[in-house]
């Protein structure tokens, strides 16, 4: 995991990254502390691009693809953010230089069978529940639980958001070869399990859906992009932001999730990602984790109360208790909603206003301040707590404004700069070069 964060206002944006990266296949957790979060998305323009979630996309380093994208953008520049953040992801489709067909369809088995070996899980996990509460079970019964189970995880992928980027409306949409794997990966996962025609369609579906939805009750490996900064036109600063999943078909499949845009009625923002609990702590005053208990244990007060309240009135017949009851039942929701939106007026009043209004005519610097100390909070506190250390020091800090584009305030280098001076000189020299041959 990570701690990211976006600070705006009408001047500039910083941003702040941690070094932290999880590695976890098929080891005991690790955690590295060298990972390169945050990144200008062009060397002559004022745009900065933020990854979070995955380190890799498709078993290549974000950081191969950003500085590969970004060498094939040279000089050019877009009217707006908008623009940039389209071509960085147009970038992705059809790009077999990067992400071959091999390895598309790699990603796309590997996607399908997790997928189906979670149903697997669950069918199994139920079938043993049931065989401890009564015995040896029939096929039926299993039948039943296998059409349920899929049935089930069938609505979950339905409910979930669509996919940008996916042309495939139907499994016969998909490449031969990608039929072959779900085929494939149903008859091992699923084999000896009584499949009906409409579970075989079902499971058909899901897997099309997996590339094609962003479910929320079922986690995939995905990664986060932010993409923040001015484009050419752009007086105020922008930010949009997304999920990625993979490429099939040479076909990015992502979801754009809600972005953030400075005008002159929205002065400033604090947008954080990933691990966001210290920061929205430090913005509402209350931990979202204990909100979320509070509100919890007042559902259950107000739930419960109805029934406390009759118990003590003597001598009222039954349905006059169950005609009240009903009573009591109807207004507890109203009560429940007008408590829980108090208590959001009162956060957003005593303690975001507040702090959004200062940062809206915080300069450059502060705001670069500020963003890194949000990111060191929640590295504080996973050091000081039994918490996995999740996000660690050190941070990178970077601002990026219409006049001076991007700037690092501090950034952890690999190497000594000192030694390799090299480094800096030839940064740009490709680009001086290729203007002086046009």
């Amino acid at each position: 995991m990570t701690a990211e964060i976006v600070i705006m206002n009408k001047e500039a944006v910083a941003v702040a990254a941690d070094s932290a990266v999880t590695i976890s296949e098929g080891y005991p957790k690790k955690v590295f502390v060298s990972a390169n979060k945050v990144f200008a998305l062009s060397k002559y323009h004022p745009v900065c691009i933020m990854v979070y979630g995955s380190a890799t996309f498709m078993g290549l380093p974000w950081e191969t693809i950003i500085k590969t994208y970004r060498s094939s953008l040279s000089r050019e520049g877009f009217k707006t953010l908008q623009e940039y953040a389209d071509r960085f992801l147009k970038f992705f489709d059809g790009n077999e230089a990067l992400f071959p067909q091999d390895a598309q369809l790699d990603f796309f088995t590997a996607s399908v069978r997790g997928c189906y070996a979670l149903i697997r899980a669950e069918i199994d996990e139920a079938a043993q529940d049931l065989i401890r509460a009564q015995g040896p079970i029939g096929s039926e019964q299993v039948a039943e639980i296998v059409g349920k189970t899929i049935e089930k995880h069938l609505g979950i992928w339905r409910a979930g958001d669509d996919a940008s980027g996916p042309i495939e409306k139907t499994p016969e949409d998909l490449g031969g070869h990608c039929r072959d794997s779900i085929a494939a990966a149903r008859k091992d996962i699923f084999h000896k399990l009584p499949i009906s025609p409409s579970d075989s369609a079902s499971l058909n579906t899901i897997a099309l859906s997996s590339f094609t939805k962003f479910p929320k009750a079922i986690t995939k490996p995905t990664s986060g992009i932010v993409i923040t900064g001015f484009g050419q036109g752009d007086i105020f600063p922008a930010l949009r932001c997304f999920t990625v999943h993979g490429i099939v078909n040479n076909r990015l499949r992502y979801k754009e999730d809600e972005g953030q845009k400075i005008d002159l009625k929205m002065s400033a923002a604090i947008l954080p990602f990933a691990q966001s609990d210290e920061v929205a702590t430090f913005m509402e005053g209350v931990n979202p984790a204990y909100q979320m208990a509070i509100e919890r244990g007042i559902s259950r007060i107000v739930d419960d109360f109805p029934s406390v309240i009759l118990e003590q009135i003597e001598n009222l017949a039954e349905g006059q208790k169950n005609a009240l009851k009903a009573r009591l039942a109807a207004s507890k929701k109203r009560l429940l909603q007008e408590y829980q939106s108090e208590l959001r007026e009162y956060r957003r009043k005593t303690h975001v206003v507040p702090v959004i209004k200062a940062v809206a005519y915080l300069p450059k610097n502060e705001l670069a301040a500020m963003a890194e100390s949000l990111v060191r909070l929640t590295s504080f506190k996973r050091r000081v707590t039994m918490d996995p250390e999740t996000v660690a020091e050190p941070i990178d800090v970077a601002v990026i404004s219409k006049g001076d584009g991007f700037i690092w305030m501090k950034r952890k280098h690999y190497f000594q700069p000192e030694l390799n001076p090299q480094f800096f000189a030839n940064y740009y020299r490709k680009d001086k070069d290729e203007q002086k041959q046009d």
